[in-house]
């Protein structure tokens, strides 16, 4: 606690107890008595009128302020309490010298200091054109000897006196200086020789708080130009006169400046500081509580095995501290004000909770406010650099020839703890780490480019702390072209009378742009609820078809296309909706794949639901969701704040399979902004400041979502599962666990309802011109095939009948423009697809 001379009043506020005791009774009642300041200022406090019981002693006394221990064995403490409030605590350590009962046990007040701080006054005046004359004074205080001042003229020298008349050896601005000895802010005054006019001069300005006013009263020697004043530390500003009258609803208690500024129109002026006091005026204050933890895998979510940090200090605008306890925990005395809570001598980077180091508090809404609480985490190093399409090869980043690669993921190896660390560009390009010191491996690991080279193939960092910056990594693609590819899911799960939307994603994977028309055909038992996404879609009611144009997609680029239904209420649950969708390339553009230009989607309609849940896509088939040991599969975790206020931070966190292969990770898209972070194999979504509103308030703004994907670890056996789910955090209630979606992985599957690999369907020629020869190999039985425009609209049924295997099916089309079209053959549960060009 500063040692801060001033006279001080007590107004006690509140009496409080908080016994410790090691039995059921203590036999001392202790008590803090105000007694007279000693002459230099300082507040006397009296525990020596504690109450004992016959037989008890006390053999230790122990002082806190604000919960810093001052001193230790004594009844009677001199000590100068901070402004406003202040929260003094005695505790004794009593036994009983008969029975030998032993206890311990404390007992707080709360006092008011009202009265002001004393401040130094430097006052500078021309009496020459290179001498000036200084008078440093203290005002508010019982006054300092001569000897205490010292002054220092900004030209190196300076004088250990409070008065002094000094002539520079050149003219010029210089700055001087007061200081007292052991007193913490010094007065700085700007001074100007032989310019022209003497020391400007404020006459008179005195300032006088109130409540919630602050009036002041300026004259100036000589008139000048112009002049301003400002309350420091807030917008306040004004062109004073001689008498000026200004009012502040609910100011930070504490010191403050008001400065005023004089300038005589030609350049020169003077900054001139007059401390003010800003007074609580005998407001009750709140209280704010919380917990500062060591927060081990930095993902800002206190874990049952993470422990508390002791002696943490903890600050509210330098007026208000306190620290922590043995669990972590604080207690602090606030104004009913708006006032940041800052975590003090803590680094940023280290700090995983809040999104920085304070919180900014308007506590006026009751008398204690919890879960103002700090995560810590031993983070020293911070590793970021730009991740872009290095188009002239010479593998440096130069936008706008080089084009930013968002939604990159990278890898930080530390070779010293074996850890992995993931992190993933942003719209930017741009990625970031957050590290303990090591030595680190950077590499990108997975991208949406197809026969992508990058440059460098990784980058070293060996490091105990600091910032790295300007770690790049270039990427170009051999193969020429675009490539459109995109899969098909849902926001949800269908429920009979809710809505339900389809959802496309288009990728366009290739180095050159490309662009194209997008269909959704979707199942005929759902009604279109009039919302597309982007809007404008052709709608085919008779096909049951969206068609959208793309646009230009640049390379790398990811657009999203939806269309919103509603399950109608009639529908029977476990009604199978299914689902599939086409992309096509506009002539003149290359689609060097059309392997991965169409998906299919399969639904279950069901009942009730939690809205805070997972969904996997593709979802497979059958009980046990059966995919292809190489089928990158798309995650969705939705969550909906169900509760009763707005959710200020949302915290979602995935602990991915050790079937799946981290480096494979990619983040798809978030609905609100969000910072990543990865420890091992858990990957944390934090939503700082999101304001997410409650259901019953917003309904339509209380989701949000977050959506990656992911592809299963190589060499693993058929039949291997693969599971997830989420945990979801709302502020600081417990989590909320998702379901947990299950897929199998299997080499063969029998009736798979994806598109697959279409090498089982061949269709030659591809272009064709009058003709086309469709031969389906390994398959007998019932057989549909039927041919669509790049509308997505059915034009013809190549055939319909029992297929012989070997079977070639020859079709005539010379009725047909030329253009795009595709291909479909069904058989039982299968489908398959391919896009032909006439």
């Amino acid at each position: 606690m500063k040692k801060n001379l001033r006279n001080v009043q007590l107004l006690i506020l509140l009496l409080l107890s908080f016994p410790f005791c090691a039995m059921s009774q203590c036999g001392v009642s202790p008590t803090i008595n105000v007694l007279p300041g000693t002459p230099t200022g300082d507040l006397r406090l009296d525990a020596s009128q504690s109450v004992l019981w016959a037989n008890w002693t006390v053999y230790n006394w122990e002082w806190t302020v604000n919960g810093t221990v001052q001193s230790n064995l004594v009844t009677t403490n001199n000590m100068v309490l901070p402004y406003v409030y202040s929260e003094v605590c005695i505790k004794a350590w009593a036994t009983d010298t008969v029975t030998g009962d032993s206890c311990i046990t404390k007992h707080c007040n709360i006092f008011q200091s009202t009265d002001l701080s004393p401040y130094i006054m430097l006052d500078v005046d021309s009496s020459g054109p290179l001498t000036v004359d200084f008078v440093a004074s203290i005002i508010g205080g019982n006054g300092f000897p001569s000897s205490a001042y010292s002054i220092d003229f900004g030209d190196g020298n300076s004088v250990l006196s409070n008065t002094a008349t000094h002539t520079y050896s050149a003219p010029g601005d210089y700055t001087a200086v007061a200081y007292i000895s052991g007193w913490p802010v010094p007065t700085t005054r700007k001074v100007h020789v032989d310019n022209g006019i003497p020391n400007m001069q404020i006459s008179n300005a005195t300032v006088y708080t109130y409540c919630d006013s602050i009036i002041t009263n300026i004259s100036t020697n000589p008139p000048f130009f112009s002049s301003t004043a400002e309350l420091i530390y807030d917008a306040w500003q004004w062109y004073p006169s001689d008498g000026i009258n200004e009012t502040y609803a609910y100011q930070v208690p504490g010191q403050s400046y008001v400065r005023f500024t004089l300038s005589d129109g030609y350049g020169d002026d003077l900054e001139y500081y007059y401390p003010v006091w800003l007074s609580e005026c005998a407001r009750v204050p709140d209280t704010a509580t919380g917990t500062v933890w060591y927060d081990a895998d930095a993902d800002g979510i206190y874990d049952s095995t993470e422990v508390p940090l002791e002696n943490k200090k903890i600050e509210a605008l330098f007026c208000y501290y306190t620290t922590t306890d043995s669990s972590g925990f604080y207690s602090i005395l606030l104004p009913r004000v708006q006032i940041p809570i800052t975590l003090d001598s803590v680094s940023s980077n280290a700090i995983t909770f809040p999104a920085s180091s304070s919180y900014t508090a308007f506590v006026n809404a009751g008398p204690i406010h919890s879960n103002w609480n700090f995560g810590v985490a031993d983070i020293t190093v911070t590793i970021g650099g730009y991740t872009y399409l290095d188009y002239n090869q010479d593998s440096i980043y130069n936008p706008p020839g080089d084009v930013a690669f968002k939604n990159v993921s990278i890898k930080a190896y530390n070779s010293i703890t074996g850890k992995d660390y993931y992190s993933s560009s942003d719209n930017y390009g741009y990625y970031n780490f957050a590290l303990p010191a090591g030595n680190y491996t950077i590499k990108a690991t997975s991208y949406g480019l197809d026969s992508a080279y990058v440059t460098p193939d990784s980058i070293q960092v060996n490091t105990t702390g600091g910032n790295y910056s300007g770690k790049n990594f270039g990427f170009y693609s051999s193969l020429a072209g675009g490539n459109l590819n995109i899969v098909l899911g849902s926001s949800g799960h269908p429920r009979p009378g809710f809505n339900y939307t389809l959802n496309a994603t288009v990728r366009n994977s290739g180095i050159d742009t490309a662009q194209g028309a997008v269909v959704i055909t979707y199942p005929a038992g759902l009604v279109f609820n009039g919302t597309t996404f982007p809007a404008g879609a052709v709608h085919n009611i008779a096909n049951h078809t969206f068609t959208w144009t793309t646009g230009i997609v640049t390379p790398t680029a990811v657009k999203y296309f939806s269309a919103g239904f509603i399950v109608p209420a009639a529908t029977d649950l476990g009604t199978v909706l299914n689902s599939s969708c086409i992309v096509t390339t506009d002539a003149g553009y290359i689609d060097h794949n059309l392997t991965d230009n169409n998906d299919s989607y399969t639904d279950i309609v069901i009942g009730s639901f939690d809205p805070n849940d997972k969904l996997v896509t593709p979802s497979g088939i059958g009980s046990t969701g059966a995919v292809h040991h190489d089928q990158r599969l798309y995650y969705r975790i939705n969550f909906q704040n169900t509760g009763t206020a707005s959710a200020i931070n949302v915290i979602v966190q995935d602990v991915i399979d050790s079937n799946l292969d981290m480096n494979t990770f990619r983040m798809e898209r978030a609905s609100a902004l969000y910072k990543l972070v990865t420890n091992g194999r858990t990957i944390t979504w934090k939503f700082f400041n999101i304001n997410l509103p409650d259901s019953n308030t917003n309904e339509p703004a209380s989701h949000g979502f977050v959506e990656f994907s992911i592809v299963p670890m190589q060499g693993l056996p058929d039949g291997t599962p693969v599971n997830n789910s989420a945990d979801i955090y709302f502020d600081f209630n417990s989590p909320v666990t998702t379901n947990t979606v299950t897929n199998t992985l299997q080499t063969s599957i029998a009736g798979i309802n994806n598109i697959e690999s279409n090498e089982k369907l061949i269709v030659m020629p591809n272009p064709f011109s009058d003709n086309l020869n469709v031969q389906l190999t390994g398959y007998e039985g019932k057989l549909t095939v039927t041919l669509y425009d790049v509308t997505g609209r059915s034009i013809a049924k190549v055939y319909d009948g029992r297929y012989v295997k070997g079977q070639k099916i020859m079709y005539n089309t010379k009725q047909f423009s030329e253009g795009v079209y595709f291909i479909k053959a069904q058989y039982g549960k299968n489908t398959f697809m391919q896009k032909l060009v006439k």
